[in-house]
């Protein structure tokens, strides 16, 4: 599972605008700066797992894991490339839904890769392998996956025509590109309450609260069948999925969500304005429990899922 709102490759949002910044700040304030961004970067693969993966993409993983089961040959040995796999939630379901497939576990962050390793554990029976790597140039050879699966990934990376053209020449004829992505954020009411809670601040934060649609950005099913097609896949399947989380934490999932902002962007409001990111903290708490409920109540899930096909052989 991708994190819910990572930014894309070469994407910072906007920090803090100059004029509300102190320059040049004292050499020990650098560097408490400096350690703050980094406890954040730290923090931000088992924020985004605790505070959002049982909640929204566990139920999402175990629907696609099923998917994938159904599109390969019971008992074949099969090759199976997981694109921004995150923290190893699907990736988990993957290795347990399919027992006779050998897994590559893809992503940009080398973070989310060891906990990806931590969390799949037992379950990967050693067929796992975990890589950095980009999915818009994957260093992998042609032809050499059966299927290539995505969760909530497709829509980062700038240049989306890419990832189709990848996908495609590492997949041997045949091969399917299974992925989901979100609906509209109206329909995802979790991820609306948090995007509320940034919304008083946009005159201060600039791009980033514009940046929280992007995980939204492919919601029109229309547009991700033009991309496939596009890069010379044909349509096998198409499903709207309504599913059910549960609210593991408001807490947590606070936590997870005010990791919008980057270390760096953090680090800079602590000094500039010291109560702002508590205050936003607070607000995402409370709008998620006035929305969904109190822990342990339902979240309603909403998302697209895409099959394609490859027909025929690498062009």
């Amino acid at each position: 599972s991708r994190f819910f709102i990572r930014l894309p490759t070469g994407i910072r949002a906007r920090s803090v605008p100059p004029r509300h910044l102190s320059t040049a700040p004292p050499p020990n304030q650098a560097a408490a700066r400096k350690a703050a961004a980094a406890q954040a970067a730290k923090l931000f693969p088992s924020n985004y797992h605790n505070g959002l993966g049982p909640t929204m993409f566990a139920p999402c993983a175990k629907d696609l894991a099923a998917r994938a089961a159904q599109l390969v040959s019971p008992g074949r040995r099969t090759r199976v490339l997981e694109l921004a796999c995150g923290t190893g939630i699907l990736t988990k379901a993957l290795a347990e839904a399919l027992p006779a497939a050998d897994i590559v576990a893809l992503d940009l962050h080398r973070g989310m890769l060891e906990l990806a390793r931590q969390h799949v554990g037992d379950a990967g029976g050693g067929r796992v392998a975990y890589e950095v790597g980009d999915m818009q140039q994957l260093l992998l050879a042609d032809e050499t996956f059966d299927l290539v699966v995505c969760q909530f990934g497709v829509m980062f990376p700038p240049k989306k025509a890419l990832v189709a053209s990848e996908a495609r020449r590492v997949l041997r004829p045949d091969g399917r590109f299974l992925f989901n992505t979100w609906n509209s954020i109206e329909q995802n009411p979790m991820a609306a309450a948090a995007r509320d809670a940034y919304t008083p601040h946009t005159a201060l934060l600039g791009d980033t609260v514009a940046l929280f649609g992007l995980p939204f950005s492919l919601h029109d099913p229309t547009r991700v069948q033009a991309l496939l097609l596009d890069g010379g896949f044909a349509i096998e399947a198409l499903s709207h999925i309504t599913l059910t989380g549960t609210l593991a934490s408001a807490r947590l999932a606070a936590a997870a969500f005010s990791s919008f902002l980057d270390a760096a962007t953090l680090a800079d409001l602590r000094d500039s304005h010291p109560d702002l990111v508590a205050g936003i903290r607070a607000a995402l708490a409370s709008n998620i429990t006035a929305k969904i409920g109190p822990d342990g109540s339902p979240v309603p899930l909403s998302a697209w899922v895409h099959t394609a096909w490859k027909v025929g052989g690498h062009r």
